[in-house]
């Protein structure tokens, strides 16, 4: 016969039927959804003792994450916004004008649709750019986030596009940085571009480009929505991150996010203005 225990049960989890418990086999259920307040990460023991008194353990442990951070929406949002990484999903659409066909006309030869994950960085607020000098004034208004993507991955149609600090084949590729300035005629939204060098992986070879690729956008949170879009110009493409030949152009590049839902909260800047009607529910502390 085995004696089956658990040591670290969180609070509000169950296990059918309840342990101790003895038997031959001996299992049981664990059934928890966890509350508000109960973010971490919680270690089980599960012990098992049988007749001749040997003990057989196994832990397991349970990472409980909290809500994604989100900054914004509202007035002045960038002010309050602290520093972070966001995780995000995203899609591209990208034109190439190919020097296959016999020339680069700066006409977009094929078209393709991509999806992947990116992750970008974002800085506490700051008076002005520091990667960016000129983007900002310095007048004490934290009113500017310093970003950079520190990796993209996009596949669709056979190819693959790579970003980010030291990514890329054999690590080659420099840092996408960017910067996010609130602006002068409306607080609630901000100035967003990054500064893009990236990597395309093809059938035919991969592709880099020498001169950065700046895409732009206008967001009202972070993790942002919307679409950051090369506003025109023809970006050259190399088959070397450095020297090699010129064989393509990027015609067109918009790269697509979806911004979360905004959890309902209350308590950033000028909250009281916009905050909705609704019910609080929160764990009652235990005083000792």
């Amino acid at each position: 016969v085995v004696t089956l225990s658990v040591s670290g049960l969180p609070a509000g989890a169950t296990l059918t039927p309840s342990l101790p418990g003895n038997g031959n086999p001996v299992t049981s259920v664990l059934a928890w959804t966890p509350g508000p307040g109960q973010t971490g990460l919680y270690t089980l023991t599960f012990s098992a003792l049988d007749d001749s008194a040997s003990v057989v353990t196994s832990v397991v442990r349970i990472q409980v994450a909290g809500a994604p951070m989100t900054c914004g929406p509202g007035h002045h949002w960038i002010d309050v916004c602290p520093a972070g990484v966001d995780d995000m999903p995203s899609g591209a659409l990208i034109g190439l004008d190919l020097s296959d066909d016999g020339n680069l006309d700066g006409d977009t030869d094929v078209s393709f649709v991509l999806g992947g994950p990116v992750r970008v960085r974002h800085t506490d607020p700051l008076d002005a750019s520091i990667q960016f000098p000129g983007v900002g004034t310095v007048n004490s208004h934290l009113d500017v986030k310093d970003t950079e993507i520190l990796s993209l991955s996009l596949t669709g149609g056979g190819i693959t596009v790579t970003a980010g600090s030291g990514l890329g084949a054999g690590g080659v590729l420099g840092a996408s940085l960017g910067s996010i300035h609130e602006q002068a005629s409306n607080d609630s939204l901000g100035d967003s571009f990054f500064d893009v060098f990236f990597e395309v992986q093809t059938p035919l070879g991969p592709l880099y480009n020498h001169d950065p690729l700046r895409i732009n956008n206008v967001i009202d949170r972070l993790p942002p929505g919307g679409t950051y879009e090369h506003p025109q110009g023809l970006v050259a493409l190399y088959s070397a991150p450095v020297g090699g030949t010129h064989v393509a152009n990027l015609v067109t590049a918009r790269h697509i996010l979806t911004a979360p839902p905004v959890p309902v909260a209350c308590g950033t800047a000028h909250w009281v203005d916009r905050a909705p009607g609704g019910f609080d529910s929160e764990p009652v502390p235990d005083f000792v």
